[in-house]
């Protein structure tokens, strides 16, 4: 079988940037097993990632239509459009060849498509990724007297703001030489970066050390004491999740996507002040800097795994290029399934421990427990997560912070959970034994049945179980047209695949009340495939604390919803 061509396409100069870093790395992983190009906007520049791109054709260009033109002309299998909110390279070729988008702006995260894959913000899909073997911690110097804080990137305007180096001129002298600022990276050398670098220079206890080469940033990273991001945009900050991964403390400026990327992790600030008020916070308080170091390192762990990015991608280019695996590369992650759990005021602490037994119970299958505590304040309840809690067994515990309902919280499960295949499970029910490995297992078979169900048995005070009667799914007809009491998707029986649901926006934050027959219909409208198992996959427990007995207006709800869609599809 030929290589499938894949084309890459960027309305930017190919220079240093986190996007051109991204492209380098993406196109390195896929060189065994594809023809690669890349069409960029023509540079001037000697510093460009171009010349690190091995086995890879580059394809200069002036403007859009030239770009147009070239991809047109090289009749891709894949076009990769790493600005998919601008025309740039596609203008005219309405739809010819398969689309990937992956904005890298923060402005292209907001509202995702099915086609495009956002990397941070409330509808981050596929997240970037570091490779964590590499950025780690590693051995400290000897402590001296100073405390060694690190900016690290081009020196440009957008990222080093001419207000912030006022406020630290006027600052640092203050510091007494207890604090010392390392600048790394120049980046371009144009007017606006020659202005930045010599306004930096002139501010005493201020080193600028140039450009470092990435073979030398762990070392870096393990010199410096905390890593200050003044920056005045930014998306995906690549330096903060180094520094992170390094165990350094990170300062950021609040702006676009710095607070998604640190979470709580690091320190986000407003103003310039705040800002060095925060550096010297770090330095005076080493517990609570050493609290976010540890706290950085288990973030990028979480959610940044390089690992796990190339394998979301692998998916991904596999479902495009329609073939299972491209070229039979392997990426693994574990685990094969995440089992996505919210839970809320109302749960008994012995329905939770029930129901975390049962999935802790399934075996032949490697899985995770995503629990996504949405704002609990009962205090039995509190304890009880903390102690289901277990990474070692694969149990994690995500916490919201307030309520904001089970759609939010399913959106946080997805995101956190490192599978591609999701099993829906909620903590007043019992999942069966076996379950997850039949689901799976399915689902291997079946690459292209996006959601699979199952039916359910009412689970009774008393411990005993009654099967519901089963509801037929007839294949291909539009799931809008079943009356709503008689709805053949039970959402807690679920296995879906994570990508193909937050391809089309994955829970609807808006809707809190029939939220999956929403999902469902929006996936169903997208052309992704359902089937259903007449297996009993879930026990559902029976009590006067449920969502649909607190909710009268659930069946409203759910007409409403199915209504809805009947009008738009008519």
């Amino acid at each position: 079988m030929s290589k499938p061509r894949i084309v890459h396409v960027i309305p930017w100069q190919m220079t240093v940037g986190g996007a051109q870093r991204f492209i380098a790395e993406l196109c390195d992983w896929a060189a065994p097993w594809a023809e690669l190009h890349l069409v960029h906007r023509r540079t001037g520049s000697d510093k460009t990632w171009t010349d690190s791109l091995k086995h890879v054709t580059c394809h200069p260009v002036d403007n859009s239509l030239h770009a147009a033109k070239i991809v047109d002309m090289l009749a891709p299998d894949l076009i990769h459009h790493h600005c998919p909110g601008n025309d740039y390279g596609i203008h005219g070729l309405n739809g010819k060849y398969p689309l990937l988008g992956t904005p890298h702006g923060w402005n292209g995260n907001i509202e995702p498509k099915p086609w495009c894959f956002p990397i941070c913000g409330p509808h981050a899909q596929i997240r970037h990724g570091i490779d964590l073997d590499f950025y780690r911690p590693g051995r400290r110097p000897q402590p001296d007297d100073h405390f060694h804080v690190g900016i690290v990137g081009r020196l440009r305007e957008d990222k080093v703001p001419m207000t912030f180096l006022r406020e630290l001129k006027s600052w640092l002298p203050k510091q007494r030489g207890r604090i010392v600022i390392h600048f790394l990276g120049r980046g371009l050398v144009d007017r606006a970066g020659r202005k930045i670098q010599q306004a930096a220079a002139e501010i005493p206890g201020v080193r600028l050390h140039g450009d470092i080469t990435p073979a030398e940033m762990p070392s870096i990273y393990n010199q410096l004491d905390a890593v200050l991001i003044p920056s005045a945009r930014d998306s995906v900050s690549l330096v903060a999740l180094e520094a992170m991964a390094c165990e350094i403390p990170v300062v950021v400026r609040n702006v676009e996507g710095l607070p998604d990327t640190i979470g709580d992790a690091g320190i986000v600030c407003d103003t310039d002040e705040a800002l060095l008020a925060a550096v010297d916070q770090l330095r005076r308080n080493s517990t609570f800097s050493r609290t976010l170091a540890k706290r950085g390192r288990k973030r990028v762990e979480k959610l940044f795994d390089k690992r796990r990015m190339l394998a979301d991608y692998q998916i991904v280019y596999a479902r495009l290029l329609k073939r299972k695996s491209p070229g039979g590369i392997g990426i693994s992650v574990n685990p094969d399934v995440s089992v996505v759990m919210p839970v809320a005021n109302g749960i008994r602490p012995e329905w939770l421990y029930a129901a975390v037994k049962s999935v802790r119970e399934q075996r032949d299958v490697k899985h995770e427990l995503v629990i996504v505590d949405d704002g609990i304040t009962e205090p039995e309840l509190i304890h009880a997560l903390g102690e289901v809690e277990s990474p070692i067994n694969s149990i994690r515990v995500h916490r919201l912070g307030e309520h904001r309902g089970i759609s939010a919280a399913l959106n946080r499960g997805l995101q956190a959970s490192a599978a591609n295949l999701v099993a829906r499970f909620d903590a007043d029910d019992i999942m069966p034994a076996g379950r997850l490995a039949a689901q799976a297992a399915f689902m291997r078979r079946h690459p292209d049945v996006t959601v699979l169900c199952g039916d359910m048995a009412r689970l009774m005070n008393d411990g005993s179980t009654t099967p519901r009667p089963k509801r037929v799914l007839r294949d291909q007809q539009p799931l809008w047209e079943y009356w709503e009491g008689n709805w053949p998707v039970a959402h807690p029986t679920v296995m879906y695949r994570r990508l193909d649901v937050l391809g089309v926006g994955g829970y609807d934050k808006s809707v809190n009340r029939g939220q999956d027959l929403d999902l469902w219909c929006r996936l169903q409208q997208g052309g992704f495939r359902f089937h259903k198992e007449h297996a009993i996959w879930n026990h559902y427990r029976i009590h006067d604390r449920q969502q649909t007995a607190k909710h009268g207006d659930v069946r409203a709800a759910t007409k409403a919803i199915l209504d809805k869609y009947r009008r738009t599809t008519a």
